[in-house]
């Protein structure tokens, strides 16, 4: 029943406000086929002007997501669409820390470690000491760059003990202990973190992270993948940086997903960052206004 469609991309049809539209028309009877228009050249399309259109068979219309297809360099998306080995079969692809608060949980570092402790500010503007062993190195606020090994300046409070693969939030009688001055920093954080998603987090826990998915997957060396960007950026990160994401941002992570695969991640790097991987992506994603596009 897929009439047309014409999809206008990044372009912004409404004056005011940011969204990402189409037009989509659907006739009563079934038919064998449909016509898909890209109207990218908003201007244009409004007076009437050629764009890059052409008729595609109704079966590519499924209930998989729709990535159509037309124009200039079609052939070789629909050769590229039908290779057998993707990137999900070799590699893993992880989505960053989901805390629920990263504003009581993230800390501008203010001079370097000394003594096991660093010197840090939150986002209040109060200036902490607080022991490095509950502490992260995280990535906050960063554009990466794919030949650059990331900076960061920040630190991330993880009340968490990483043992045999797995991550297990210290109980307070080790945090009081060990890390009193973590536990004074949290308990002044109390009542935001006990609030968050509505008291979902009031419990005797409130001090760990709502969502405990991918704790340790950050220490080993990987790929940081920057979500929206003009250009693929997969910055090589062997410093255990910490980071949060999902959905479109800000950061995910790639590595192999094998330990014996024998390829170096210097590899993946330039695979990823080719020409030829990037125009892939762009038939497959979201594109935003300025000319960004979605690597999530």
């Amino acid at each position: 029943h897929l009439a047309e469609v014409v999809h206008f991309g990044d372009q912004q049809v409404f004056a005011g406000a940011t969204t990402y539209t189409c037009l989509l028309f659907l006739s009563k009877e079934a038919q064998p086929a449909f016509r898909f228009v890209k109207a990218h050249d908003l201007p244009a399309w409004r007076q009437g002007e050629e764009q890059v259109e052409g008729e595609l068979r109704a079966d590519v219309a499924s209930s998989s997501e729709w990535n159509f297809s037309v124009g200039r360099d079609t052939w070789l998306f629909d050769r590229l669409a039908d290779a057998t080995s993707r990137l999900g079969d070799v590699a893993s692809i992880f989505v960053g820390l989901q805390t629920s608060a990263d504003k009581a949980y993230v800390l501008e570092q203010l001079d370097e470690p000394h003594d096991g402790l660093v010197s840090v500010r939150d986002t209040d503007g109060t200036s902490w000491l607080i022991e490095q062993g509950t502490l992260r190195p995280f990535l906050y606020h960063s554009t990466v760059a794919t030949y650059e090994q990331p900076v960061s300046s920040h630190w991330l409070v993880f009340p968490y003990d990483v043992t045999t693969g797995k991550a297990v939030l210290m109980p307070q009688k080790q945090l009081t202990s060990l890390y009193p001055r973590t536990w004074s920093f949290l308990i002044s954080k109390g009542k935001v973190l006990r609030a968050r998603e509505g008291g979902k987090a009031d419990n005797d826990q409130w001090y760990g992270y709502l969502y405990r998915k991918n704790l340790t997957l950050f220490d080993a060396p990987k790929l940081i993948v920057q979500v929206i960007s003009m250009f693929g950026r997969y910055a090589y990160d062997d410093k255990s940086l910490y980071f949060t994401g999902g959905g479109n941002g800000p950061y995910y992570g790639v590595r192999w997903s094998g330990s014996d695969n024998p390829h170096s991640l210097h590899y993946l790097q330039a695979l990823l960052s080719s020409k030829l991987l990037d125009l892939c992506l762009r038939r497959v994603s979201s594109p935003f206004r300025g000319g960004y596009w979605s690597y999530g």
